[in-house]
């Protein structure tokens, strides 16, 4: 996948590829502009990858991107955003997603 859009900037890593159902689901963090954001792609077969406009996190004045979560340098709250799915019997559809952030 080609990290192309400006809020993904010069740097993109720690990516976390899962698969729930028939879909894969990436998240990673762009850096551009001092600034970390985890974005969201997703894939029927692991090779293909679509960025969805999600609509969440405003960058550059348009909500038009990827982004699920936005961290000023000083407080990090996007680096190492480790997200996963909990697939234990019993767990609701509303918990079903988790994620540890990495405020080190």
């Amino acid at each position: 996948m080609d990290f192309d859009n400006p809020w993904e900037g010069p740097y993109c890593g720690y990516t976390t590829v899962f698969q729930d159902g028939d879909l894969y689901r990436m998240y990673y963090l762009g850096y551009p502009d001092k600034a970390n954001y985890s974005c969201y792609a997703e894939s029927k077969d692991g090779i293909h990858w679509t960025k969805p406009e999600l609509g969440l996190i405003e960058f550059k004045g348009s909500k038009q991107n990827n982004i699920i979560l936005a961290g000023a340098q000083e407080a990090d709250e996007a680096h190492n955003f480790s997200p996963l799915l909990d697939p234990r019997p019993g767990v609701s559809a509303s918990e079903r997603y988790k994620a540890i952030p990495d405020y080190a």
